[in-house]
């Protein structure tokens, strides 16, 4: 029993039995001096504890301080034993006003900090609204000549510039089927928007040529599987074994027509639409690793990429129109990073996160694979993230990456809105 309630509990008791002593027993000059002095303790003691409870009740939102003085109670009792059960119901009033705060609560710091970089199985269904912009910014500059002199150059200069934006709109759902294994599903929408410019045309820096291209369709959907193969126990990390499929659902890249939007300028060619998947089913084996150290909570992933090869009728009309087989490259995927807790409601991370693939490779009818020049990738980015528990229910994640290679956007930023139910 809390302090207050007990002094406020034992007053009442108190004098009931100080004055059947005084009662019963022979007038005592100094022990009646004693009992009185006990008694304006006690109630100055108890008098200052309501005044610490009426200020905290003060500080309190004004919803629940309305919601507890509603409650039906007791009517106040007259006398010294008013200010004895004053205390007594304000108590729960005060208890009440604290378990709405906590029903209000976000998840557990570790669960804050964890969201978006690790599979979370501790809820039966979770669904995901997510944003993200990517923009792209390449320069190419092409040299057609030979220099003379050491210092003259004497041929043709093509510039070219591309600026892309992909936006994409996406709906996620997690179903934990048990505490260590969830199903997933991801829909995204995108929407594309590129901008080619290009110069050079006759030896020519002066004309610039310019295009836009703008396509949204729906993306490639992702479904799989996480199952935990370790529990975090002691030094012992949280160990989960991941597997997604990606299925070609989206706008495929092979066989788009590719046009001249300026007859004056053969350096400019631009796709008729833009593609807004790979165009061929892709499987990601995964394992990812996470361990709390309040405040900080370490996570890390490695992960394989694997391109399903297949048949299209069109690989690219600007180069090989014609039929083939395509099998993009491969890739293999780290990561890494760390996230702080801040309170029981707010997280920020700190992570790095790559891709190195292969050449794409191309077999066309009675000859072997072809690697195509300049398809292999290395894409490295690091990012900052923001995590924070909205309520019970719903938590806000932010994450900036920032492309430190070239094959890599110029930078990502997403936004997502995990519900739990």
């Amino acid at each position: 029993m809390k302090p207050a309630r007990l002094a406020a509990s034992a007053a009442p008791l108190f004098l009931f039995l100080l004055g059947n002593a005084l009662a019963d027993a022979p007038p005592d000059a100094d022990a009646l001096a004693r009992l009185q002095q006990q008694v304006q303790d006690l109630t100055r003691r108890v008098a200052q504890q309501q005044q610490e409870i009426v200020d905290l009740r003060a500080r309190m939102p004004a919803q629940p301080a309305q919601q507890a003085a509603a409650q039906p109670g007791p009517p106040p009792a007259a006398g010294p034993q008013a200010v004895a059960a004053a205390p007594a119901q304000a108590a729960p009033a005060l208890a009440t006003s604290r378990q709405d705060a906590a029903s209000e609560a976000a998840q557990s710091p570790a669960e804050v900090a964890a969201q978006g970089h690790a599979p979370q199985f501790q809820h039966r269904l979770t669904l995901t609204a997510g944003w993200s912009d990517t923009y792209y910014d390449r320069r190419q500059l092409a040299l057609s000549g030979f220099l003379a002199l050491d210092a003259i150059f004497l041929g043709n200069i093509s510039v070219a510039q591309t600026k892309a934006h992909v936006e994409t709109f996406d709906l996620a759902m997690q179903y934990g089927l048990s505490d260590d294994l969830a199903l997933n599903f991801d829909l995204p929408y995108v929407v594309r928007n590129s901008r080619f410019l290009s110069a050079g045309q006759n030896a020519s820096t002066s004309a610039i040529s310019e295009a836009s291209v703008t396509n949204a369709d729906v993306g490639d959907v992702t479904f799989g599987a996480d199952y935990r193969l370790i529990r975090e126990h002691g030094d012992i990390p949280d160990v989960v074994a991941s597997l997604k499929v990606t299925a070609p659902t989206g706008t495929s890249p092979f066989g788009i027509a590719v046009v001249q939007p300026d007859p004056q300028n053969t350096n400019l060619q631009v796709p008729q639409r833009l593609p807004t998947g790979n165009g061929v089913w892709t499987i990601n084996p995964s394992v990812s690793v996470l361990k709390s150290r309040d405040p900080v909570v370490l996570f890390g992933n490695i992960g394989y990429v694997y391109n399903v090869a297949r048949d299209v009728a069109v690989i690219n009309p600007a180069s090989i129109d014609g039929p083939g087989r395509v099998k993009l490259g491969d890739g293999i995927q780290l990561g890494g990073g760390f996230a702080v807790v801040l309170n029981e409601r707010a997280s920020i991370s700190t992570s790095i996160a790559g891709l190195f693939s292969r050449a794409t490779e191309v077999r066309l009818p009675g000859q072997g694979w072809q690697s195509v020049n300049g398809s292999a990738s290395a894409s490295v980015s690091l990012g900052f993230g923001l995590n924070y528990a909205l309520s019970r229910h719903l938590t806000l994640s932010a994450m900036l990456q920032a492309g430190l290679t070239p094959d890599t956007p110029n930078y990502a930023l997403s936004i997502r809105f995990p519900y739990v139910f």
